[in-house]
């Protein structure tokens, strides 16, 4: 077997190669960025074999695998590799976040060995880039008003500024202030040190970020990157709580300056926190990329 190990900014291009198997793949967890920055807190890992490479987070106490990627004649070989690393670990075998057409592949290449159902938290929520940016007809209407009642308050004071690693301190210290006014629990302890890897690390990371200003002080930043050929993906929005209306600013602006020129913007899962799922649902997503959790069948 091989050996499992944290995800290093240094592992960038061999972990890319395998990504980049799949292309067009829209599931979020499978970026290099998602993988990097939430490996400290969730415990994310990696293991290359002979043709394919493995993922497995470890949130708390349990261990959960992700996609294997390889090419098809190998994924079969790659899936065993993960259930006999589990069971040596004296662990049930479970994987997680596999978007449909993978199920479906898994399926069609080793019939009947893993049984499967939806992970609904985990789907990730996808907009046109033209509805974020445009926010047009009856259904945005609180989103326009929101922007609104900023702009009658703000409008001469406010500027977007595209993000540079000098602003890293400013933007934790907006976290900081969001974190400040939510009530603090081990999973936003983790957020955070995933927000200050991605601020810290995003040139080497490819993001793209942006910043609000108001009054010439940093209020509300975002960061996210391109996933595929017409899709980007949005790691990490956050702003003060001291102005309501910067959210909708913040997506706003950062979708038009970074993004402008594609179609689809992923926003991430839910987590299966009923507010996220909720603030998520009123930007009136698209579509979503559905996903699935395996276990062995008995």
């Amino acid at each position: 077997m091989g050996s499992f190990g944290p995800v290093s900014s240094g592992d960038r291009e061999r972990i890319v190669s395998y990504l980049r198997m799949y292309e067009g793949n829209e599931a979020s967890e499978y970026s290099f960025t998602n993988l990097f920055i939430w490996s400290p807190g969730d415990q994310v890992e990696w293991m290359e074999g002979d043709g394919y490479m493995l993922f497995r987070t470890k949130p708390k106490t349990r261990t959960h695998y992700l996609m294997a990627f390889a090419p098809d004649e190998r994924i079969g070989a790659a899936l065993e590799e993960a259930v006999a690393t589990a069971e040596a670990d004296g662990e049930r075998f479970s994987i997680h976040s596999l978007p449909q057409w993978y199920k479906d592949k898994v399926e069609a290449i080793v019939p009947g060995r893993f049984a499967f159902e939806r992970e609904p938290h985990h789907d990730d929520y996808i907009y046109r880039v033209e509805d974020l940016v445009n926010l047009t007809g009856k259904k945005y209407q609180n989103k326009r008003n929101h922007i609104n009642r900023f702009m009658r308050m703000y409008g001469g004071r406010f500027a977007y500024a595209d993000y540079e690693t000098g602003m890293a301190g400013d933007c934790m210290d907006i976290y900081a202030r969001w974190l400040s006014s939510k009530e603090e629990t081990p999973e936003l302890l983790s957020e955070r040190e995933s927000v200050k890897r991605a601020l810290y690390h995003a040139p080497e990371l490819g993001l793209a970020g942006g910043v609000l200003l108001v009054d010439g002080k940093p209020e509300a930043f975002s960061l996210g990157e391109r996933i595929t050929e017409d899709m980007a993906v949005i790691h990490i929005e956050k702003a003060t709580p001291d102005i309501p209306e910067l959210f909708p600013l913040i997506n706003r602006e950062f979708v038009a300056h970074a993004f402008g020129d594609l179609t689809w913007v992923n926003r991430e899962e839910d987590m299966g926190d009923e507010g996220m799922r909720q603030a998520k649902l009123s930007y009136h997503p698209a579509r979503m990329v559905e996903k699935y959790r395996g276990a062995l069948k008995e």
